[in-house]
């Protein structure tokens, strides 16, 4: 992505990603019968609202900050679906939840100072508000027990929207078009469909929990073949945040897995 203009990036990813998802949605329906909304409700419309802005954001986030930087304040975002769910619908986190919601600012904190000093601010700010909109339609979607795996994908065509009168303009930019079109058709349509379905199995947090293995990936690979290191205090802070949420994960899984054992043991 960062070889293409941002405006194009928007669009091409947009019309791909929700074609893919309208694609997938009229196989199923006409070809294997499956009786299944594209959007579902008001629900699904502020679903499909918040990915919008969620994507937007992270989109933004990628072309104004390092790529480490975004994928470590995204993690923040199964913070963000556990204060989300306790403050709506009243799930009041774990005692560990609350304890690493400290830490977890902490390591916010510590990038995002590291980007005021490289004038990448704007990029980590966008990565947190990304963070922020995507918890926030994971935990509607865990609410609302239906289906909203397409939600996710179908978000994307409002910024492509936005961006087609640019692009039209200035036409399209990009020194590798068939990636985004790997990326666009394939790849990502792919991840947000299992993204958007995951709320209907497990809880909103625990979906969130699914953004550190592609934190912990991301920034590697990202140095590996790129050669954008982050910076020290990016690093510490997102180790920060690794830490943190690790421990969540566990206690969160630990503990699922003790009430499961509840009802047998009582037998």
């Amino acid at each position: 992505m960062s070889e293409s203009d941002y405006w194009s990036v928007l669009l091409l990813r947009g019309v791909l990603i929700s074609g893919a998802a309208v694609a997938y949605w009229a196989f199923r329906r006409f070809v294997l019968g499956r009786d299944t909304k594209l959007i579902d409700g008001r629900k699904g419309l502020l679903v499909t609202l918040l990915f919008a802005i969620g994507v937007t954001s992270f989109i933004y986030s990628i072309f104004n900050t390092d790529a480490a930087n975004t994928v470590f304040i995204l993690a923040f975002n199964s913070v963000f679906a556990a204060l989300l769910s306790w403050a709506i619908y009243g799930e009041r986190p774990s005692r560990t939840t609350l304890l690493v919601i400290p830490a977890t600012i902490l390591g916010v904190v510590l990038i995002i100072g590291s980007g005021l000093g490289a004038g990448n601010w704007k990029g980590d700010l966008a990565a947190l508000v990304a963070a922020f909109f995507i918890a926030f339609a994971l935990v509607v979607s865990r609410s609302s027990r239906r289906d909203m795996r397409y939600a996710a994908a179908l978000g994307s065509i409002g910024p492509a929207v936005i961006a087609l009168p640019i692009v039209a303009g200035t036409g399209l930019q990009s020194e590798a078009p068939i990636w985004l079109v790997v990326n666009g058709a394939l790849v990502i349509p792919v991840a947000l469909i299992c993204l958007a379905a995951a709320p209907m199995f497990v809880a909103a947090p625990i979906v969130a929990f699914g953004y550190l293995l592609e934190t912990v990936f991301t920034p590697v690979w990202v140095w590996l073949i790129f050669g954008e290191r982050p910076t020290t205090a990016a690093l510490l802070g997102g180790l920060v945040i690794l830490a943190a949420l690790g421990v969540q994960a566990f206690d969160e899984t630990g503990g699922r897995r003790r009430r499961a054992r509840q009802p047998a043991e009582r037998v």
